[in-house]
């Protein structure tokens, strides 16, 4: 565990204070109600998809903005197709595909559903500063 630890923390200066500084930055650009924050997720299927590649199962997204001082937030969540009732996770995730808790899953051809993510990172990014948000940024970002 120490040696995976390790690994993790190479490559940049993880230490507390550093750790904490970027926090208090992105603290202070939060509380002045600058930008847009997109928390994606991303699960791609236990097995391998094809020429090794990963087969994607869900994206799933929330979006803060904010509109004359109020917080305006937009959730969504997508599901391709052509996996949605063929393929599914259960060995090592729990199948959650149909447990999005904030609004409708949508159930879209595989091409509408890579376009669904661009639009939604490059849209959040015309509109100024951009801090993505992950559940794991080195799976997602993958």
């Amino acid at each position: 565990m120490l040696q995976k630890n390790n690994k993790n923390l190479k490559g940049g200066d993880n230490t507390t204070p550093a750790m904490r500084a970027q926090f208090e930055r992105a603290r202070a650009v939060y509380q002045a109600k600058k930008g847009t924050w997109l928390a994606l997720d991303f699960e791609h299927w236990e097995g391998s998809g094809p020429f090794g590649m990963p087969l994607f199962l869900e994206f799933g997204f929330s979006q803060l903005t904010w509109a004359d001082g109020e917080e305006v937030i937009v959730d969504g969540h997508a599901c391709p197709k052509d996996s949605y009732h063929s393929t599914r996770n259960s060995q090592y995730v729990r199948d959650e595909c149909e447990n999005f808790l904030y609004g409708e899953t949508k159930i879209i051809p595989r091409a509408e559903w890579k376009e669904l993510v661009l639009s939604t990172i490059t849209d959040a990014a015309s509109r100024g500063p951009l801090f993505l948000v992950f559940h794991d940024k080195h799976g997602d970002l993958k």
